[in-house]
């Protein structure tokens, strides 16, 4: 629909050219300028020539805008439509309508276009407010682009809780963004590029930053230089990290490396490495472009074909296993990934794969890129992205705190309107919350700030640092006919993880009537750690779930042998454990629960009963290949059946010590050999190898790469050894 023509219309020219005029000579620390609108309808529209301009003035500092259009659906599309004819060409709408003249995707799609680029984002968020795609399709836009976000009037977003207050406050706050409304605008105050003039220097001509230039370089010295160093690249969005990936294989093709076998690029999408492609191609013929190849990452594990080198773009989004595969796999392996990154990985991947590196390629080297390519240093977008998203919070620097060093800790709940007006507070505990999990998106902070069932619980230094916080949702109970249902397989609602976990998953039809605190996170600063501030933080949860009446507390996490430790010694029991590892963090999840009542105490012994009746069958099935020291963690706190050591058995179990009798046919001995050492507190590293072997039956290769030794005979030899110093240590504790 074209605008009507208001009396004003001639005179807009000049009034225009005026408005400019006040504005370019306006200095540059004024405050940010409220115009009001004229009174007639069409005057409530922003004329094209003003994105026009500053358009001009984002592009003349290599930056790009941030424009908010905030009011009633009718206004919104009638002020799109004016502007039709200034937005830059191929416009992307993401959203649940249609607008004309763009490219319209829903917003789920908005993190299958990561890697591309686009001069004009408009996002609609009018109807609901999806940050995780907000977060994706900010990282389109190019220097010289437009971001047009939609909101709904502000009183909308007033009534929806702390979240959205927060960004209304941080909206009415911010210089740098260009907002328009019905009534009023404001337009923006643009930084200038702190130097302009070196954005472009390198000592490289083919990369636009020095960052760039030196991770070409050490990309190539990674490729040619010894086995088992891997390269990890970190960088933000924008930062030329992919392209550094493409032109160091074109410079290593080059110079022969893939003559004998193909350089391989591997990442979640192929969209997601279309740069790294891209710029190879541009330095090399068709007939060299063909020894750089894409494979996915299903593929590469299934055929695992030999590579000169294996570059893996967006490391972070990949699942943990498939990198510690990769790594043990590939000689030669360079690892790229997002620091802030839109997905939700970033930091707390880092965190957990340089664990693995440090433990696996000790020698591996880490590089970070910091100056900006695709956009300039301090672009206002970029900065109010990771500000309303808290894309860089980090835990707060708790080693510089005197009042770490008294005993004292204040422990205590706090409200989502009390962290969503605290900024330093809620940079400081979605960092901790970052740091520690390995995958943290947008939308977690949603919850922790909207969601009326979450609870957060922190643990604070008398400067009201975070020291440690936990994250509490309550479930439960279900309506009876959605609980049948869920039994039955044939509903998954959103949510509700334990009661829904128990009905399916363990099969306690009377599972869904009970009452649920659910601790989605708990997370202690790690100089911090060991230190009993995390289990305050369960007792103190644990005091006010019983005066609400709640049934039980529990957890679902990625099950390692430390956190197992951590929750049985805060007395929660596992009740479950995941059949796949989980496809994020590599680890299988676990299901702990603590009864607060005579009905959840029923609840949990009933499942804890039916987990320890299936380990058994299941640990030579589908967990064969978990890791035998969670395993062991597992199956010493367990029921374990009452087993003896018959004189048959001491026979077998000699003669498997001492002579050459086979595994096989010594099996049944050493199993009662190691039920019994388990159900006595047996140590883990004598238990390890049997673990596998015995009640894993695990196979020859798994074995030898579990305890780092050759098969044949070397492995006959460790196994042996084991069974025998675990008999003496049996031995001795029977008799004592």
């Amino acid at each position: 629909m074209a605008p009507r023509k208001s009396a004003m219309g001639a005179w807009r020219p000049v009034l225009c050219s005026l408005v400019w005029a006040l504005l370019t000579t306006a200095k540059p620390h004024t405050q940010p300028q409220i115009i009001p609108m004229t009174l007639s309808h069409t005057d409530h529209l922003t004329d094209g020539t003003a994105l026009h301009h500053w358009l001009q003035r984002a592009a003349s500092h290599g930056h790009r805008l941030p424009v908010i259009l905030q009011g009633e659906s009718l206004w919104i599309t009638q002020q799109l439509q004016h502007w039709q004819a200034a937005l830059p060409p191929q416009p992307l709408y993401l959203g649940p309508d249609y607008l004309d003249h763009c490219e319209c995707k829903t917003l789920r799609a908005a993190s299958l276009l990561l890697g591309q680029e686009r001069q004009c984002v408009i996002f609609d968020s009018r109807q609901a407010l999806d940050v995780d795609a907000l977060a994706a399709a900010s990282g389109l836009v190019t220097a010289g682009g437009v971001f047009i976000w939609l909101l709904p009037p502000s009183e909308q977003w007033q009534q929806q809780g702390a979240f959205h207050q927060r960004l209304l406050r941080l909206l009415e706050a911010d210089s740098h963004v260009w907002l328009i409304q019905a009534q009023r605008q404001r337009t923006p105050q643009l930084t200038e590029p702190r130097r302009q003039a070196d954005h472009h220097l390198s000592s490289d001509p083919d990369c636009l930053s020095e960052d760039q230039a030196i991770a070409v370089q050490r990309i190539i010295r990674t490729a040619q230089g010894r086995a088992r160093r891997p390269l990890v690249i970190q960088a933000d969005r924008g930062r030329g990290k992919s392209s550094a990936l493409g032109l160091a294989a074109a410079r290593l093709i080059h110079l022969g490396m893939a003559a004998q076998q193909p350089i391989l690029v591997t990442a979640p999408r192929q969209a997601a490495c279309a740069e790294v492609l891209a710029q190879a191609q541009r330095h090399l013929s068709a007939a060299q472009a063909e020894l750089l190849r894409y494979i996915s990452p299903d593929q590469l594990l299934d055929q695992l074909p030999d590579a000169a080198l294996l570059l893996v773009d967006e490391a972070a989004s990949l699942p943990a296993a498939v990198l510690q595969t990769l790594l043990q796999r590939y000689p030669r392996v360079i690892f790229a990934s997002t620091v802030h990154g839109y997905e939700g990985t970033g930091r707390g991947f880092a965190v957990r794969f340089v664990d693995y590196l440090n433990q696996h390629a000790p020698a591996w080297k880490g590089i970070s890129l910091s100056t900006p390519i695709r956009w300039r240093d301090h672009d206002p977008l970029e900065t109010l992205i990771r500000q309303w998203l808290l894309l860089d919070a980090e835990p707060h620097a708790l080693t510089t705190d005197r009042a770490l060093t008294t005993p004292t800790t204040l422990i205590q709940e706090t409200r989502a309107d009390v962290l969503a007006s605290d900024e330093a507070l809620l940079h400081g505990l979605f960092g901790l919350l970052v740091q520690a999990h390995y995958r943290t998106t947008p939308s977690d902070l949603q919850q922790l700030l909207a969601d009326p069932q979450c609870q957060t619980t922190l643990a604070l230094s008398a400067t009201r640092q975070v020291m440690g916080a936990a994250v509490l949702v309550q479930e439960g109970p279900l309506e009876p006919s959605l609980a049948e249902a869920v039994w039955l397989g044939q509903r998954r609602p959103k949510g509700q993880l334990l009661p829904q976990s128990l009905l399916f998953h363990c099969g306690l039809r009377h599972s869904g009537q009970l009452r649920y605190g659910r601790i989605m996170r708990v997370a202690v600063a790690t100089s911090l750690r060991q230190q009993g501030i995390g289990l305050q933080l369960l007792q103190d949860i644990e005091q006010r779930a019983r005066r609400q009446g709640l049934d039980c507390l529990g957890s679902s996490f990625g099950a390692t042998d430390y956190l197992l430790r951590f929750w049985q010694k805060a007395g929660y029991c596992v009740v479950r454990l995941g059949l796949t590892r989980d496809a994020a963090s590599g680890e299988y999840a676990v299901m702990v629960l603590k009864p607060l009542n005579s009905v959840g105490h029923a609840l949990v012994q009933d499942a804890r009963r039916r987990f320890l009746h299936e380990l058994p069958e299941l640990l030579n099935g589908a967990l064969q290949r978990a890791e035998p020291a969670l395993l062991h963690q597992l199956l010493a706190v367990a029921d374990l059946p009452a087993v003896s050591l018959s004189s048959q058995d001491r026979d077998d179990l000699q003669a498997f010590i001492r002579g050459n009798r086979d595994l096989l046919l010594s099996r049944g001995a050493l199993k009662r050999l190691l039920l019994l050492a388990l159900k006595r507190g047996a140590d883990a590293q004598a238990c390890l190898g049997l673990i596998g072997a015995v009640l894993q039956q695990c196979d020859e290769t798994l074995l030898c790469q579990r305890l780092a030794c050759s098969p044949g005979k070397p492995l006959s030899q460790l196994l042996r050894r084991q069974a025998q110093v675990l008999l003496a240590w049996l031995e001795q504790e029977l008799q004592g």
